[in-house]
């Protein structure tokens, strides 16, 4: 952070020699909220595409609808939520469905996770690749170009009231077909420790009761409880802990909306995190360029300078944590949009100038609504706004070109393009 700094000081010292002797004019150079606001919208635009991209996978799930790929789903969170529930058995019912709901969520959250980690592969649901009520698999894995990777399928299992009765459903004979064929599963996050806990603590108990057998010289009471514990042990082998919970199955069945703009705000929160940090670090930098040149021109005394520096790395941070976190929620949606155009927009940087250019016109909105200007005037005011951000979000990335150092090119650029 600090050779960052440096670099900065140096390059911006230069740049403000060269172009502005006039203090009049530093201060427009020196707009330290619009510079900070696209500086941070740029250096975030990789940010903001990924994470933008996995709340995509959100809105897939509850839609399930992928404009993006032209794909239907043969279910949504929508409509498994408008599916009848009998009265007399309504909660049977709601479980069963939430148990589609789980399907569909795991699906969501582990292709989202994926994304956000750079991953190429993708897992699916075997219904959504035409093999509907498939009988050993619930999910496969592809790869990026589609085809299924070989031995990559699994199931999910959110039975049993409690973690011990669902081991008693995996162990049952109606499961058995699974055991016999290796296949792996997920089961509910909430479960799945106890589960191991209570498979460990049958496996004791049975090797007990097998050497007390072994002993009687009953061999073939021993080898039953050998067998037991060898299902056991694949049990436990084949095991996975599923991303979702029961309640957030239940949850996805019930109310698909108000979980569906959870998981969003989840994605986008993260986002939001690495936007604050960004935030930090080039309104840090730049608020230190300023500062110095104030110390050296003897208008601030260097204790005013830390305050000053510290007061814009922390505004610099939450306001590039609400620039990131609208970014990506708007680049989500504009990546699943009907519209050609729009998808074709979500993959630049028009969702970071959007959010930046609202962010950086509510001053003006508030006046609207306060009756301080006429619609007129606010509406001029957002265009201005929008158009000096697009000019230096265009000479930021001109700047990064010619200035190949990570944000330091981006930061001139930004300011150069603001200026003129």
């Amino acid at each position: 952070i600090m050779s960052f700094l440096i670099a900065i000081i140096e390059l911006v010292s230069k740049a403000v020699i060269l172009l502005n002797n006039n203090e009049k004019e530093n201060e427009k150079f020196f707009n330290l909220k619009r510079t900070i606001d696209t500086t941070t919208s740029q250096v975030n635009q990789d940010t903001i595409q990924k994470y933008g991209s996995a709340a995509k996978e959100h809105i897939v799930a509850y839609s399930g609808v992928d404009n993006e790929h032209g794909r239907v789903l043969t279910r949504s969170l929508k409509s498994v939520a408008e599916s009848k529930v009998n009265p007399k058995y309504a909660q049977q019912n709601l479980k069963q469905q939430a148990g589609f709901s789980a399907e569909i969520v795991e699906t969501s959250r582990e292709n989202a996770e994926r994304i956000i980690q750079g991953k190429e592969t993708r897992i699916i649901r075997t219904d959504d690749l035409g093999r509907v009520n498939d009988p050993l698999y619930d999910h496969v894995e592809i790869d990026s170009s589609g085809n299924i990777i070989t031995g990559s399928g699994s199931q999910m299992k959110f039975v049993g009231k409690n973690p011990s009765d669902c081991l008693d459903k995996l162990m049952s004979s109606k499961f058995q077909k699974y055991r016999d064929n290796d296949v792996s599963y997920n089961v509910s996050s909430d479960f799945y420790d106890n589960i191991q806990k209570e498979i460990d603590q049958r496996v004791t108990k049975l090797e007990a009761q097998m050497q007390n057998a072994k002993k009687r010289g009953d061999t073939a009471l021993a080898q039953k409880h050998q067998n037991k514990i060898d299902e056991l042990c694949k049990v436990k082998r084949n095991m996975k802990k599923s991303r979702v919970s029961n309640a957030d199955a239940m949850e996805a069945r019930v109310s698909p909306k108000l979980f569906t703009a959870k998981e969003i705000h989840n994605v986008s929160h993260r986002a939001g995190m690495e936007g604050a940090k960004s935030g930090a670090i080039v309104g840090g930098g730049i608020a230190t360029v300023q500062n110095i040149v104030d110390v050296v021109r003897g208008k601030k005394d260097f204790d005013e300078a830390i305050f000053d520096i510290s007061k814009t790395t922390a505004f610099s941070a939450g306001t590039g944590y609400v620039m990131t976190y609208g970014s990506t929620a708007l680049k989500a949606c504009m990546q699943n949009s009907s519209t050609t155009l729009i998808r074709s927009l979500s993959k630049t940087n028009m969702p970071a100038i959007i959010v930046t250019t609202l962010v950086s016109s509510v001053k003006n909105i508030g006046k609207y609504f306060s009756g301080e200007i006429s619609g007129t005037e606010c509406l001029k005011s957002i265009g201005k706004t929008g158009a000096t951000t697009v000019s230096s979000m265009a000479y930021g990335i001109a700047g990064q070109a010619l200035i190949p150092i990570p944000v330091v090119g981006t930061i001139v650029g930004n300011m150069i393009g603001y200026t003129l």
